[in-house]
């Protein structure tokens, strides 16, 4: 019974060392971190990096919506643009006509055609959407819709 209490007496003390050392390291942090400060100029510190906290919150979610924006906007934007030069009649020789495509993401946009002939020049646009044309097209300005 008495090695007992004796154990108890030794573990209670040893718990107190603990708790004391414990006690101490905290309470040199404590001063650590407040050295030279006010309770109150602390107090403000924290306030101030809170509110620096949330304006970057409310700024990155600005930026968010702006480049969900931007990427939206970018996929109607021209990006493909293409050309193929030929000869209109297989025999007039140096390839003068040529055909353009300019499209988006989604292959809407215009193909820009020059027909060249010894006695003309013409001219063609048509409009592309999702890359097919109401009018008729080539075979070159076929392979400049699906070139990109």
């Amino acid at each position: 019974m008495e090695n007992t209490l004796l154990y108890g007496i030794v573990g209670l003390g040893i718990l107190l060392i603990a708790l004391t050392v414990w006690t101490y390291i905290l309470t040199k942090k404590i001063k650590d971190l407040s050295a030279g400060k006010k309770a109150s100029s602390l107090e403000s510190i924290i306030i101030e990096n809170n509110d620096l906290i949330k304006k970057t919150k409310r700024r990155q979610k600005e930026n968010t919506e702006k480049i969900t924006h931007l990427k939206s906007e970018l996929l109607k934007t021209i990006r493909d643009v293409s050309v193929v030069r030929f000869d209109a009649l297989g025999d007039s020789g140096g390839k003068q006509s040529f055909a353009i495509g300019l499209t988006d993401a989604h292959k809407n946009g215009v193909v820009i055609s020059s027909m060249y002939t010894r006695g003309s020049m013409n001219v063609f646009a048509k409009k592309i959407i999702k890359g097919t044309s109401k009018h008729n097209l080539t075979d070159e300005e076929k392979q400049v819709i699906n070139s990109n």
